[in-house]
């Protein structure tokens, strides 16, 4: 008489084990999509115009904030504030609306007066009552270094057709 025992063959163990795998790899992408979707939920990052922000800043202050401006002429202040360095400044948006903006670090190279800048921050109070953004992250959008004058122009065609010959699109005909 044969004895039963109750044992997996080796056979079945694996099938076991290659059954295991799809499901472990099922479970990271889940949770990879299920953290995707949540960090774009809760980003929350406003993306205004300085108008705007003056009409209800009520309800944006201390939340995040992206603020696209002018610095105004004359109104960089940089100064060393308890052994670090802060710089204040304003931004308008051509149209007559002012914001003022307090980040506290050296300003990058490229920062100057009638750049268009990019701030990134928290709108609060500042000690005089008024609106301002407590800029965590400053970009300078400055003129390409690279583009040649004129390029820019309605007439950037008829350029590179008097300095390469030919079309500027590669839609020459032959």
């Amino acid at each position: 008489m044969e004895e039963t025992t109750n044992e997996p063959t080796t056979r079945e163990a694996g099938k076991r084990r290659r059954l295991g795998y799809p499901i472990i790899i099922a479970t990271i992408v889940g949770v990879g999509v299920l953290l995707v979707v949540q960090s774009s939920f809760s980003s929350g990052s406003y993306s205004l115009e300085i108008d705007a922000i003056q009409e209800k800043s009520s309800r944006y202050l201390g939340r995040d904030m992206k603020v696209v401006g002018i610095v105004s002429e004359g109104s960089i202040d940089t100064r060393t504030v308890s052994g670090r360095v802060e710089t204040t400044f304003k931004i308008h948006d051509g149209k007559g609306h002012m914001l003022t903006v307090l980040y506290p670090h050296n300003p990058p190279d490229p920062f100057k007066e009638g750049r268009q800048v990019i701030v990134e921050g928290v709108l609060e109070k500042g000690g005089d009552g008024k609106d301002r953004v407590l800029c965590q992250k400053l970009t300078v959008k400055c003129p390409s270094k690279y583009q040649e004058e004129g390029l820019a122009d309605a007439n950037s065609d008829d350029y590179y057709r008097q300095k390469y010959g030919g079309g500027a699109s590669g839609s020459e005909t032959k």
